[in-house]
């Protein structure tokens, strides 16, 4: 294909794609929860960032790269959609189309090609529209994932495997591009790493097997080669990760992700049952047809696609279940598997009626996909149930739709000026990500909640919420023993129990199946209640008050500031530091109850003005701080600009009592007091 004429496919496919993408999401309800909404928000905030023409979005990808489990790269080459046509969810969707899943879908469909060798009968314009049309590639990139564009990696790395006959040929340099290929996998998401795994086990076995039954007598050379490229590419993998994600690697070796995740582990029968949706009866029966011809004809290729398929299933569901995210890369392995049976049922047929199938094979592969999209789907139940694959793919809407939106209308009419909100549900119907996604503006106001317990246990922060709201029933997306940090708090509320006798309801609001309580804070939540809490807590998971006694949340969270004025205020800025701002009118002064049944206690603070990596502020003169402890009072001195002072602080436990004045004036004068737990 010549080059304009490519360039002119390319356009005439992104043109289709975007059209489909802003009819697609036209139809939807803005219900965006939780991961549907995450990256398109990073998109957002990148790109605002990035237009405003600084290196601070560098600055923060690069920072998310090294520590962060979901850090911003995917976004990175989005970032000229942004720049050009802004935000939306349309714009953000298409790009994910246009420049993730295009590239995925034709480097697969070559893929795929090459896999079919000499047995090869389907043309590869049937091949192309079959990848293009392939659900299990549309899912995640409809519903605002952007996990696809590991799959560029993955398959690029299948691709060079393929091209280099199993690097017989140039093991060096094909190992190198591997390596870049299945590192940038990772860069980009880093469950991509059980596929990683999976290709340099399934390369090398899908090698050896085929020269131990081929040619037994080379299988020490084929030996060397493969080994020695996979080595290649195993290294240069991982000398890139810990140059540019150290912190997430030594956490990753570190932490038990099957224990971390259990509440999304499902049972065998289950884990099979969600593969039999997603590849659909039909395709697991093309897939039986093209694993029987790798089998039957030593296909190193199909081999090779059925080892990685299996091994990644494997190690993925020791973990966790699969998301449809998470799914991709068994899904484009098995569907080199599919297409392999369906050119074997091709090849069955002779002359014209090989032509006819081959229409015909391509034609139903878009009925299908059309049919998946429709949100008319349901009226033709028993093509959903034997044919499209499950879970279905049509635009999200959802019952109540109009009643939780004059629900979160009336929330919003209902709050004071400064109020923090926090929400004790996590479902589907009900949660905070829910109703910021209905109602933007509310989005500020949100003090999210920790959503499994095994995550991050519970910040006890969010008992300083100005409004409450809690549900009947309960509103969870996992099992109850799991989502503890939701349910009891919630109970609490309303039943007026513990830290919910802190709380008065002022008003209730009747949903389709369920009602919402509003609560409003009057008075600071005690030690008592938050022991009352702790030990809740504690009867399914006997080590957190231990796990709390090594940290000062607690303590920081039953912080009492003086009355909050125009300018004065005293908020949590990280899990160790507190935000002082004194008032135009007087001092600020926060008062800490640091009890060693509570948290550890801390051994010194010390105190900054402005945030690290921001700009000088050429108004500021400094404040004056005074540090007491139980009364009696530590320290006294003014803090400039361009100092830091430190703070050491009493041994025995006891009240911390912090207070910021201005100097001259109050401009740029917030404060940073960070804790420090350990020796002096």
């Amino acid at each position: 294909m010549t080059f304009w004429r490519s360039t002119g496919v390319a356009a005439f496919l992104s043109l289709l794609v975007i059209a489909l993408c802003a009819i697609y999401i036209k139809i939807e309800q803005p219900i965006y929860i939780w991961d549907l909404g995450a990256y398109w928000h990073t998109f957002q905030d990148v790109g605002e960032m990035a237009s405003r023409g600084d290196a601070s979005w560098a600055r923060f990808v690069q920072q998310t790269v090294r520590v962060a489990d979901y850090n911003a790269s995917p976004v990175v080459p989005l970032l000229p959609v942004y720049l050009i046509f802004g935000g939306s969810r349309t714009a953000y969707v298409s790009g994910i189309a246009v420049l993730y899943l295009l590239p995925t879908v034709a480097i697969l469909a070559s893929v795929t090609r090459m896999a079919l060798g000499e047995r090869r009968v389907l043309p590869f314009w049937t091949i192309f529209i079959l990848t293009l049309t392939f659900i299990p590639l549309w899912r995640p990139t409809l519903r605002g994932y952007l996990d696809i564009i590991g799959l560029i990696g993955l398959a690029g790395a299948t691709w060079l495997l393929f091209r280099s006959d199993f690097l017989r040929r140039a093991p060096v340099r094909v190992g190198i591009m591997i390596g870049l290929c299945l590192w940038s996998a990772f860069l980009f998401r880093r469950w991509f790493a059980f596929s990683v795994v999976a290709f340099f086990a399934a390369a090398a076995a899908a090698s050896l097997v085929e020269a131990a039954v081929r040619a037994p007598f080379e299988l020490k050379k084929r030996l060397v080669q493969v080994l020695g490229g996979l080595f290649v590419a195993g290294i240069l993998a991982l000398t890139l990760t810990f140059a540019f994600q150290s912190e997430l690697a030594v956490r990753a070796l570190k932490t038990s992700y099957a224990d971390a995740y259990d509440a999304y582990q499902w049972p065998a029968k289950e884990h099979f049952a969600a593969l039999v949706g997603w590849l659909t009866p039909l395709g697991l029966v093309a897939a039986a047809a093209g694993i029987s011809s790798a089998l039957r004809f030593r296909n190193e290729r199909l081999l090779f696609c059925l080892f990685a398929a299996m091994i990644t299933y494997v190690l993925f569901t020791r973990t966790q279940r699969f998301g449809d995210h998470h799914f991709l890369p068994v899904a484009m392995w098995s569907f080199v598997l599919i297409i392999a049976g369906c050119n074997e049922a091709v090849r069955l047929f002779q002359g014209q009626s090989r032509q006819a199938a081959t229409i015909a094979l391509a034609a139903g592969a878009c009925a299908i996909f059309v049919a998946s999209l429709s949100p008319w789907q349901g009226r033709i139940p028993a093509l959903a149930a034997t044919i499209l694959p499950k879970p279905d793919l049509r635009p999200l809407r959802m019952a109540g739709y109009k009643a939780l939106t004059a629900a979160a209308a009336q929330i919003e009419g209902s709050l004071r000026p400064n109020d923090r909100l926090v929400v004790f549900a996590s479902s589907a119907v009900f949660s905070d990500t829910l109703l910021s996604e209905i109602r933007p503006s509310l989005r500020p106001r949100f003090d999210l909640i920790d959503h499994v317990d095994k995550f991050k246990m519970f910040t006890f922060e969010l008992l300083r919420a100005d409004v409450a709201l809690a549900v009947s029933p309960d509103q969870i997306h996992l099992p109850a023993n799991s989502q503890q940090t939701v349910t009891v708090p919630n109970g609490m509320l309303l039943e007026r129990r513990g830290f919910g006798r802190a709380f008065v309801l002022e008003r209730v609001y009747n949903l389709p199946g369920m009602q919402v309580s509003q609560f409003r804070r009057v008075r600071g939540v005690t030690a008592e209640e938050v022991g009352e809490l702790l030990a809740v807590f504690a009867k399914t998971y006997p080590a957190w008050p231990a796990a709390y006694q090594q940290t000062i949340g607690i303590p920081l969270a039953m912080r009492a500031v003086s009355e909050p004025a125009r300018w004065g205020h005293g908020s949590l800025a990280s899990p160790n530091t507190i935000a002082l701002h004194p008032d135009a009118d007087g001092p600020t002064s926060v008062t800490i109850p640091f009890d060693p049944r509570m948290g550890a206690i801390p051994s010194a603070v010390e105190f900054r003005l402005g945030a690290v990596n921001t700009p000088a502020c050429d108004t500021a003169d400094g404040v004056t701080i005074s540090v007491s402890e139980s009364g009696k009072k530590i320290w006294q001195g003014a803090l400039t600009p361009a100092t830091s002072h430190r703070v050491p602080l009493p041994v025995s436990p006891g009240a911390v009592e912090i207070t910021v004045d201005k100097r001259d004036n109050e401009y740029c004068d917030q404060t940073y007091a960070t804790f420090e737990i350990g020796e002096n």
